[in-house]
């Protein structure tokens, strides 16, 4: 896949083994789906103060100041954005990395945690698309009737699901919805869905 990168400065270095940038960095990749198709299924575009590259490893990492945006060529087709202080990307396995920071925008919800992963191979199938981990936050306003409420969730992990378009939360975590506290082992929460699915016999729910 072809990789595009600007910036106010660059350093070519070991022979063009290694690619330094730093200044308004921007980068940008048109990715393929896992198949033998040469059609370009997905657009990542991130923006940074500094990156590093290594062309023959295809490897990129990106420090500070970092935003970024992951589209589908199919506009019917929902993307992410996203914030981090540190980025990684591992095209052997299709991996965006991230850490320290993590703030999401995927659809109704609003994430935040201080790691996280996205499977871009993944994002076609009902397989895990992305995780986040260590201290997760998220918040939604789903629309009831002529309502707004307002959902927040709490744990330590979160897997994500494009097609299904849920969340599934574990360690300790709990949902604060409309004024109710639901505690489990795992939850389920679904986008622009009222319901909430605990799927552990030792769970609490309070309502108020």
């Amino acid at each position: 896949f072809p990789v595009t990168i600007n910036s106010d400065k660059m350093k070519i270095l070991n022979d063009g083994r290694r690619v330094e940038a730093e200044g308004n960095v921007k980068t940008f990749m048109d990715l393929k789906n896992d198949n033998k198709s040469n059609e370009k299924e997905t657009k990542l575009s991130i923006f940074a103060s500094e990156l590093t590259y290594l062309p023959q490893l295809r490897s990129l990492e990106l420090r500070k100041e970092i935003k970024g945006r992951i589209e589908r060529i199919r506009s019917y087709e929902p993307g992410l954005s996203f914030e981090t202080e540190l980025l990684s990307f591992d095209p052997q396995n299709n991996l965006v990395g991230l850490k320290g920071k993590v703030h999401i925008i995927k659809g109704t919800y609003e994430l935040w945690s201080e790691s996280g992963e996205i499977y871009l191979e993944n994002y076609n199938k009902k397989l895990k698309y992305y995780a986040l981990s260590d201290d997760v936050r998220l918040r939604e306003e789903l629309k009831s009737g002529s309502n707004t409420i307002e959902r927040k969730a709490f744990a330590e992990k979160l897997e994500g699901w494009m097609n299904e378009k849920k969340v599934v939360l574990t360690g300790f975590p709990k949902v604060i919805q409309n004024k109710d506290i639901i505690k489990g082992n795992r939850i389920v929460l679904r986008e622009n869905t009222e319901s909430v699915e605990i799927d552990d016999a030792n769970s609490s729910l309070q309502l108020k």
